[in-house]
């Protein structure tokens, strides 16, 4: 999510999609 958070600062639902491994799904 730290990687993600700094592409899509305000889209959590995007950051989710764009790299589920990170979340552990």
């Amino acid at each position: 999510n730290i990687q993600n958070q700094t592409r899509h600062e305000n889209s959590t639902t995007n950051d989710f999609q764009v790299s589920p491994i990170i979340y552990g799904v």
